[in-house]
């Protein structure tokens, strides 16, 4: 599978707030990605918690996006508490 991204997910109104690319085509793709990743948060499919962030990558049928949210906010980011998820779809399902 080709790594094509990371991805930062915000509990304030599930707003993806950065796609890092590993492509040279970074603005059609990262526009691509994160119209993806916002019809996954409208359908439930990731779990954001207070934060969310992770990787996708894509083969030619599968995306597999591996991620962390944070289930509980400590007193400072290293007591945070993260729980880690995969997900993986069939890549026909969507427009990647």
């Amino acid at each position: 599978m080709d790594l094509i991204s990371d991805f930062i997910i915000s509990s304030i109104g599930n707003e993806v707030e950065e796609v890092v690319m590993y492509d040279d085509d970074i603005t059609t793709e990262e526009i691509k990605v994160k119209t993806f990743l916002e019809k996954l948060i409208g359908d439930k499919k990731i779990i954001i918690g207070e934060k969310c962030e992770g990787s996708i990558e894509m083969d030619d049928t599968n995306i597999r996006i591996e991620y962390k949210w944070c289930s509980e906010v400590g007193e400072d980011w290293d007591s945070d508490v993260w729980e880690d998820e995969v997900l993986e779809l069939p890549r026909g399902d969507y427009e990647l």
